[in-house]
C-alpha cells in the first residue's frame, strides 16, 4: 500500500501544520488516486486549490478561483454560439438563407442555415477576437436523403490567414456511416445517424441514414482578431431531393 512520510504533524483545535521539511513518499507504485467527476457532476461549491480528474474530458484539471482549469493551460472561453438558431447570426456568413426545422435530429425546434440546393461553400467569417492563442471550433452538418457520394469538407484560417483543411468525407444515401474520411491536425468529426427531421424529401422512408456529422476542429494555434471557416459541399440537387444544412456553429478561444 501507499504510505505517507512526515517528520511532524502538530496543530490546535482542527488546524494541523505539516513543517517545510515533511515529504510525500509514495512507498509503492500503486500511485495517488484523486477525485473523479463529469462535467455535470463537478462539485458544487468548490474551494480555490480543489483537484480532480474529468473523465469526461481526460484531463485532470482544477478550481482557480473562478473556473475549473486543466494545468497550465488557460480557461477556454466559448466567445461565439449560435445555438439552435442562427437568424440572429446571419450577416457573418456568406449564404444568409435560413429554415425553421420543427425537429432537428435530437435538437428540437432550430433555424438552421437552409441548403440552397446547388454544390457551394458556407463561409463563416469572425472579426474583433478577444486576446487568445488557440481557437476551437465546432458545429453540426446535417445530411438528409438523397446523397450520391459527394464530397465535403471543413477548412479554416491558420494564424496568417492561409486556408487549411482539417476534415473531409463522404456519405451515400443508403449508409449510415461517412466514406473517404480524413482528420487533420488533430481535427475529429462523428456521424450520428437515424436522426429525426421534420422535413425529409423522402417522408421519412430513409430515415435511418439521415444524420448529422458533429465537426471539432481541436485547439488550433492562432491570434490574430479575425477568421474564417469554409464548409464545403459537391450536393448538387434542390431541397425536393436532398439537403444539407448547417446548426450550432461555435467558436472556443483561450
Amino acid at each position: 500500500m501507499s504510505s505517507l512520510k512526515v517528520t511532524n504533524i502538530k496543530g490546535p483545535s482542527n488546524v494541523i501544520t505539516v513543517s517545510s521539511g515533511s515529504v510525500l513518499n509514495l512507498a509503492e507504485a500503486e500511485g495517488l488516486k484523486v477525485p473523479q467527476w463529469r462535467n455535470s457532476t463537478r462539485p458544487g461549491s468548490p474551494v480555490t486549490g480543489m483537484i480532480g480528474y474529468n473523465i469526461q474530458t481526460g484531463l485532470l484539471e482544477f478550481w482557480n478561483g473562478s473556473a475549473w482549469s486543466t494545468g497550465g493551460t488557460p480557461t477556454e472561453t466559448l466567445w461565439y454560439n449560435e445555438g439552435n438558431d442562427v437568424r440572429a447570426y446571419v450577416n457573418n456568413w456568406n449564404y444568409t438563407g435560413t429554415y425553421n426545422m420543427t425537429t432537428l435530429a435530437n435538437f428540437g425546434n432550430s433555424y438552421v442555415h437552409e441548403w440552397g440546393g446547388s454544390a457551394r461553400t458556407y463561409e463563416l467569417t469572425l472579426s474583433g477576437i478577444p486576446s487568445h492563442t488557440e481557437v476551437r471550433y465546432r458545429c453540426f452538418i446535417h445530411m438528409i436523403d438523397s446523397w450520391d457520394n459527394e464530397y465535403n469538407e471543413i477548412r479554416m484560417w491558420n494564424n496568417a490567414q492561409q486556408e487549411l483543411t482539417y476534415l473531409s468525407w463522404r456519405k451515400i444515401w443508403n449508409e449510415d456511416y461517412l466514406r473517404n474520411t480524413t482528420s487533420n491536425y488533430g481535427a475529429t468529426m462523428y456521424f450520428y445517424g437515424d436522426q429525426p427531421y421534420s422535413y425529409e424529401p423522402w417522408n421519412g422512408n430513409n430515415q435511418r441514414t439521415n444524420g448529422y456529422v458533429a465537426i471539432d476542429t481541436n485547439w488550433q494555434p492562432h491570434s490574430n482578431t479575425n477568421i474564417r471557416i469554409f464548409h464545403r459541399t459537391d450536393l448538387d440537387q434542390p431541397a425536393s431531393d436532398e439537403a444539407y444544412y448547417i446548426s450550432h456553429s461555435q467558436l472556443y478561444i483561450r
